[in-house]
């Protein structure tokens, strides 16, 4: 099922590239000087794509004219242009067909996805030369990323059902503890995982400059030795009442053992009572 959803939202995904590449071809203009404008005007009107046509083919007398806009499309189709896929990219548009390399390539620093289109004449519908779109799959990799995640989300819950229920001597209390690793996940791993991901990652790239400019602030610091030595403090007192507590109720002869061993259950019951308390809190 997976493999059919992603196929098809991928076949989607191709056809908006098509349609999009139609109807931006649709206007093109036959001056030179009027395509230059043209592609002034298209190319930033979408945030969808980057455009370079190429106005003719290698085998006219002419040769063939690179219109990018930009200084970096035209780097860009100069590293390329002896590429497999622009060989080919440019032969279809010869012969009036659209092509799409699987392959992706670099542009300003992210992967695009290429399509070649053939340009024709508005008045005779000759083919006059190819239209390379540079598109960005951003979005559609991260549609699929949230589909597959969600996928394998499902898997794991039913697998995690199918063994409580077949392999659990209390389904009911295998439900419960499989509820609570639940929401022991979801409210406290997952935003963990999160918090840490993100410090690593500024305007969508791997950095380290949040945690130099953590190690480095002196609050920061001045925080976290305050943290450290509050830990220090709580888990020395923690073991000293600990340590009484087990020798009182062990070793002599003390009334009200019952209410000091109660108590000595706080430490187990704290953690999942305050947990419930934030998720009680939280959803009102």
């Amino acid at each position: 099922m997976n493999n059919a959803l992603t196929g098809s939202f991928q076949s989607i995904a191709e056809n908006h590239y098509r349609k999009s590449a139609v109807a931006a071809m649709g206007s093109v203009p036959s001056n030179d000087d009027a395509v230059s404008g043209w592609l002034r005007r298209i190319a930033p009107s979408s945030g969808d794509f980057a455009l370079i046509f190429l106005k003719g083919f290698p085998e006219d007398e002419e040769g063939m004219k690179v219109f990018a806009g930009a200084p970096e499309l035209e780097a860009f189709f100069e590293m390329h242009r002896e590429s497999d896929a622009f060989r080919k990219g440019i032969e279809s548009s010869m012969y009036d067909e659209i092509f799409q390399p699987a392959e992706r390539l670099q542009f300003a620093g992210e992967e695009r996805r290429i399509l070649f289109a053939p340009a024709h004449d508005g008045e005779t519908g000759d083919v006059t030369g190819t239209a390379v779109f540079l598109f960005e799959p951003a979005g559609f990799d991260k549609f699929l990323v949230l589909m597959r995640g969600l996928f394998i989300l499902a898997l794991v819950i039913f697998t995690a059902v199918s063994a409580v229920a077949s392999y659990s001597r209390d389904p009911v209390l295998g439900y419960v503890i499989l509820g609570l690793f639940a929401i022991v996940g979801v409210f406290v791993a997952y935003p963990l995982f999160e918090a840490v991901r993100l410090s690593f990652i500024q305007d969508g790239k791997f950095t380290l400059d949040t945690w130099k400019s953590i190690l480095t602030a002196r609050q920061y610091l001045t925080a976290l030795q305050g943290s450290i030595t509050l830990g220090v403090f709580t888990a020395t007192a923690s073991t000293i009442v600990g340590f009484l507590f087990a020798f009182v109720i062990s070793r002599t002869g003390i009334g009200g053992k019952k209410f000091f061993s109660a108590m000595a259950t706080l430490p187990i019951i704290s953690p999942p009572f305050s947990l419930t308390l934030s998720i009680i809190l939280l959803f009102g």
